[in-house]
């Protein structure tokens, strides 16, 4: 659908003037992973963690990738999803991101990974969501809070999105699952990925696929066109 302009806006990709400094940045942050439950399932967090870094054209983003042991496959989907979030929100709440050029680097993908799984029964979630809605993606779904914990009373009214959303608010969003379920661009398909992210979108915004879709172009055409 809009796969091709996707392809030809999005990825052109701008290399930061300073590489991050890693191995400070692993001294200041495996204390802190160490202070999470995601440490439970960490046997050596030297071997077991590890940090890499991603250049995109809006910024530098530090990745963590983490062998968890393979109790971690005992965890249900819904606590799986407490696990990441709960460190994602603690690193991000905590660590001095580090200089990358003129601008601070910025939190990319946490990925789990347990023992006996591989490729895409991997764990993933952005560390630092600025859509404010975690979102897991395992197994090729996408799982946010709200998909995984229902409440009956009053309350869940106040947690519905609002149908007057932004053209901004969605364009952001989806640039959030497209990052989340691509590796930033890295393994995106666009016949796999373009009907994923319009559909997510559609059901958070109460909008059609074809709507959600469209936005998309037209900030992604709008942008390029600023440059």
């Amino acid at each position: 659908m809009f796969g091709v302009l996707i392809a030809t806006v999005s990825f052109n990709l701008y290399g930061c003037s300073t590489k991050p400094d890693l191995l400070s940045f692993r001294e200041d942050v495996d204390p802190l992973i160490e202070d999470t439950n995601l440490n439970k399932y960490i046997i050596d967090i030297d071997d077991d963690v590890k940090y890499s870094f991603t250049d995109k054209k809006n910024g530098t983003y530090i990745n963590l990738d983490v062998q968890a042991e393979d109790t971690f496959n005992e965890l249900n989907t819904e606590e799986a999803f407490d696990v990441l979030k709960d460190a994602a929100k603690y690193l991000t709440d905590n660590v001095k991101l580090p200089k990358c050029g003129d601008d601070d680097c910025k939190f990319g993908t946490l990925k789990v990974a347990p023992l006996d799984i591989h490729g895409d029964d991997t764990y993933k979630m952005n560390i630092d969501d600025t859509s404010n809605e975690y979102t897991m993606v395992w197994n090729g779904d996408s799982y946010k809070e709200e998909d995984l914990y229902r409440y009956e009373d009053d309350e869940d009214e106040s947690t519905e999105v609002s149908t007057t959303a932004t053209d901004d608010e969605i364009y952001r969003y989806m640039q959030d699952m497209y990052d989340q379920l691509t590796n930033y661009g890295e393994n995106y398909t666009p016949e796999i990925h373009d009907p994923q992210v319009a559909r997510a979108a559609a059901e958070k915004f109460n909008i059609t696929e074809e709507e959600a879709g469209q936005i998309y172009v037209d900030k992604e055409v709008e942008k390029a066109n600023s440059y």
